[in-house]
């Protein structure tokens, strides 16, 4: 299992999608270049708000945003739906209790969370999953 940081906005000046997009569908979008590895089936994706982790989404499936039902909503927050590097993710979400919550240290794009990051996502997921 591999984990994934994926933020809610498109560029500095887009507006958060995290609330009125992400939180409502259980949803991560992310860009992924074409040498760029696309989180699978089974990884997990840390959904940031900003800097700070907001959930953990365990992929179930990976649609291309130009063919997925959300595509219109998805492009009010400035994402160029029609680029095939563009996917949304659903699967099986979980929001990370305020108290639990951290700064992630980059906010710009998505990347592959390593070392304290990954570890302690997965071990979040797993009391995430004990508190269900």
């Amino acid at each position: 299992m591999k984990v994934r940081k994926i933020g809610d906005r498109w560029g500095d000046s887009a507006p958060h999608m995290y609330d009125a997009l992400l939180k409502p569908q259980k949803i991560s979008v992310g860009y992924f270049e074409k040498d760029d590895a696309i989180p699978a089936v089974g990884d997990l994706i840390l959904v940031t708000k900003g800097h700070t982790a907001k959930a953990i989404l365990k992929i179930a499936s990976a649609t291309p945003s130009s063919e997925d039902s959300l595509k219109d909503e998805i492009a009010k927050y400035n994402v160029s739906v029609e680029d095939s590097n563009i996917y949304v993710f659903r699967g099986e979400w979980h929001e990370i209790p305020d108290e639990e919550q951290f700064q992630y240290p980059t906010q710009s794009g998505n990347n592959w969370a390593r070392g304290e990051y990954e570890t302690k996502t997965i071990e979040m997921w797993k009391q995430l999953l004990k508190g269900k």
